[in-house]
């Protein structure tokens, strides 16, 4: 990252991030983020609990160890997210994420202590025969056309044994068996999200692309397809734009705010529907629309840092440095053990000079 000062009090900033934090969720496996993700702490393990596409707040999520012992419990707030702020590293026998919620199937994360990663999404499956009531606050609403879709269960237990080999880390195992689970239905959401996020994180953009499509076909009313397609087109048009094709990138960060818009219409309690519409709306200069998707993603996840690294970003592109300064001031006190944390307290003397102070 570079920083310089212009004439004047401007400031030209680069990018504080290379790309936003990757959160392609709807399966209980952990998945890949950059450097910088705050879920890489060492003392931090969060994720969010999901249903039918939608996070789901006020569930009690275990932390348990290999003797099914309760070492500490969270509750996810209205966004869906937990955190567990103090992960013992020793623990020979492993550690788990469990909820056991009444009218769903018991859910269990098992925690790598060899290398924390995250954020981890827990996916809450309804019991054999139970019908959705609407749920509280709409998190349970699902399309009329897959309250129809009726999942063979020889199509449900080859996603079971994908999640079971994600978490043994036969990834290639469990792209095959999500793909035996759409062939056997085709409908199926969440095996389609779940194939589209491995073969995102394996490099097969194209296919995770067709993946994310096929989701949304089957789910019209499921955020997480318009929101990891979004991701997808924020990324391409990133690549586009680090190869010099800016007109190419634009038209692709354009493509990318259309589905991220759909996104934030769907769940707009969602931060990371917020997050990316502000970061593909940074990279077209639609800063007051960017401004205004980042502070609604802050309202809803404070403790998002790349939403802060990017609304500073905004603030220096729209001249306002005093409160860019105060984002960095709240980035450093509030994320002590970023990766950022150099880069950053470079920015703050740069603003402060700039400033006069």
């Amino acid at each position: 990252m570079t920083m310089r000062g212009t004439r004047g009090s401007r400031l030209r900033i680069g990018r504080l991030i290379s790309s936003p934090a990757l959160w392609l969720a709807l399966a209980v496996f952990p998945l890949a983020l950059p450097q910088n993700a705050m879920a890489q702490r060492s003392s931090v393990v969060e994720g969010r609990v999901i249903f039918s596409g939608r996070p789901r707040g006020n569930v009690a999520v275990q932390l348990q160890d290999h003797t099914f012992a309760i070492l500490d419990v969270a509750f996810s707030d209205a966004t869906g997210l937990f955190r567990f702020r103090q992960i013992p590293r020793e623990n020979p026998g492993g550690l788990f994420l469990v909820v056991e919620e009444d009218g769903f199937e018991r859910a269990s994360v098992r925690l790598d202590l060899r290398q924390l990663q995250g954020p981890f999404a827990i996916y809450l499956e309804p019991e054999a025969a139970r019908v959705s009531d609407g749920g509280q606050d709409g998190d349970l609403l699902v399309d009329l056309q897959q309250l129809a879709t009726v999942i063979p269960d020889r199509a449900r237990e080859q996603y079971q044994g994908a999640l079971e080999d994600i978490d043994r880390g036969r990834y290639d195992d469990a792209v095959e068996r999500f793909e035996r689970a759409v062939e056997l239905a085709p409908n199926y959401y969440e095996a389609w999200i779940g194939l589209g996020v491995r073969q995102m994180a394996l490099g097969r953009t194209g296919d995770a692309e067709r993946s994310f499509q096929a989701a949304a076909d089957s789910n019209p009313s499921g955020a997480m397809a318009p929101l990891n397609l979004g991701v997808l087109r924020y990324q391409r048009g990133d690549a586009a734009s680090t190869a010099g094709n800016d007109e190419n990138a634009a038209s692709i960060f354009l493509e990318g705010i259309e589905f991220l818009d759909e996104a934030v219409r769907l769940s707009p309690d969602s931060a990371q529907a917020h997050f990316y519409s502000g970061a593909v709306l940074y990279r077209v200069q639609e800063y007051d629309r960017a401004h205004t998707a980042l502070q609604n993603a802050l309202r809803l996840d404070p403790s998002l840092d790349d939403a802060r690294l990017m609304l500073i970003n905004v603030y220096v592109r729209q001249s306002r440095l005093d409160e860019a300064l105060e984002q960095v001031n709240i980035f450093l006190s509030e994320a002590p053990e970023s990766a950022q944390r150099t880069a950053i307290e470079s920015v703050k003397e740069q603003i402060e000079n700039a400033l006069g102070r």
